[in-house]
């Protein structure tokens, strides 16, 4: 488990510096990019900041959870998923499969989401932006919470492990 959070918050804090480092390229004409403003961000949006952050403190607690349940329940909805998409999933791994292709995407999906995720909850509390802070936060928090159910009673398998020749890439 330690090892587990201790690679996740390695990403986490990746795709925060990443969103930080690539506010001057992102940021509009006007705006200027100081310390002071980091200090006011912090000091305006602390809440914000909270509501937001909690979703990932919940992960840990979640995947607990999810792993009980799993383990007392053998709760597995992965042959609905199989029946809805079939072999769909296989046919696109084995026509796009390149292993340049699987470096980047894996990178991308972790790193590259989480970025953008950060992206666009900093930069509206960055520049002081409160309607659309309130609503980046609130829906990255409900997005969260509505999807709770789901990820703890409608357990799915990786594909790889599940469909006959296809390979988990990641």
């Amino acid at each position: 488990m330690v090892a587990e959070t201790g690679i996740y918050i390695t990403w986490v804090t990746g795709a925060i510096l990443i969103s930080i480092a690539m506010m001057p390229l992102f940021k509009p004409q006007f705006a200027r990019i100081s310390l002071d403003g980091f200090v006011d961000m912090f000091r305006r949006y602390w809440a914000h900041m909270i509501v937001v952050f909690s979703v990932y403190l919940w992960k840990d607690l979640l995947d607990g959870l999810d792993r009980i349940l799993m383990a007392n329940t053998q709760l597995d909805m992965t042959f609905l998923v199989y029946a809805i998409e079939g072999d769909a999933s296989l046919w696109v791994q084995e026509g796009l499969r390149h292993d340049f292709l699987d470096v980047i995407m894996t990178h991308f999906y972790v790193m590259g989401f989480m970025t953008a995720v950060f992206s666009s909850f900093i930069y509206p509390i960055y520049f002081d932006d409160r309607h659309m802070a309130d609503r980046v936060s609130l829906s990255m928090f409900w997005v969260y919470i509505l999807a709770i159910p789901f990820y703890l009673f409608l357990n799915v398998k990786v594909t790889g492990n599940y469909i006959q020749g296809m390979e988990t890439i990641a």
